[in-house]
């Protein structure tokens, strides 16, 4: 994965479009095997509407191309990759009851090292990185500064989460933490806002919620990382270590 240190965030989609992952199906406890993703999905930001968002779903038939991401290029507006992705098993006989597909989810973290208490550099990375090993248990991945402040985001590149293991996986970055030194708190690395939309990513707007409807019928859940910047300054996001 160290050739894509340099490579931005388009860059990484087409390159996880070409991987297999390991799933493991929540259901079927013992069941693990290898899948691709099939679809991508990604969501526009409206700036006049800031909670009103579009989404638009990529099929990953033969791999996806600079060329087939050059929607993200023409939108006026903000967007993000979001985790929930569409999978086929490799080997469709070793899937259980012959299904062949599956919904999944990139592991997918925000880190505000602002936040966090640390600044960026190596020592820092470091410490972000054996974090994600020891406390989240995910052995590959890439690491991307994603502005000019110091954010950072990660996505695993070893593995496909089920719904029920996603959202285990947000529980666990709730409580991935460091102690200061001198403190006998704990400090956490990930975003706790990131995380708190992941678990609720479609809050209705004013006049919706006003006509009855309840932020607790959406059952979708999913992380969002920024593609495009809402600020142009920013500039795509860039991997700059890998696990």
């Amino acid at each position: 994965m160290k050739h894509l240190i340099g490579k931005n965030i388009l860059e990484v989609i087409v390159e996880l479009s070409k991987r297999e992952f390991v799933h493991k199906d929540s259901f079927f406890v013992d069941c693990e095997y290898k899948v691709k993703i099939t679809d991508f999905h990604f969501v526009f930001f409206d700036e006049k509407r800031k909670r009103d968002c579009g989404y638009f779903s990529l099929p990953n038939k033969e791999g996806v191309s600079m060329e087939s991401l050059n929607f993200v290029n023409r939108e006026d507006r903000g967007s993000g990759l979001i985790s929930l992705v569409g999978a086929q098993k490799v080997d469709p006989k070793e899937f259980p009851y012959n299904k062949k597909s599956v919904i999944a989810h990139l592991p997918f973290i925000d880190i505000d090292l602002d936040k966090a208490g640390l600044r960026y550099g190596t020592e820092s990375l470091d410490l972000v990185k054996k974090l994600i090993k020891e406390h989240l248990q995910i052995k590959e991945g890439i690491l991307l500064r994603s502005s000019l402040r110091n954010n950072l985001h990660f996505i695993g590149t070893d593995r496909l989460l089920s719904r029920d293991n996603f959202i285990k996986f947000l529980g666990l970055c709730l409580t991935m933490g460091y102690q200061k030194e001198g403190e006998q708190r704990y400090t956490n690395v990930a975003d706790y806002r990131h995380i708190g939309h992941s678990l609720t990513p479609t809050s209705p707007l004013p006049e919706l919620t006003e006509l009855g409807y309840s932020k607790y019928g959406y059952t979708d859940v999913f992380a969002t990382l920024r593609v495009k910047p809402k600020n142009s300054q920013d500039g795509y996001s860039k991997v700059i270590d890998v696990l």
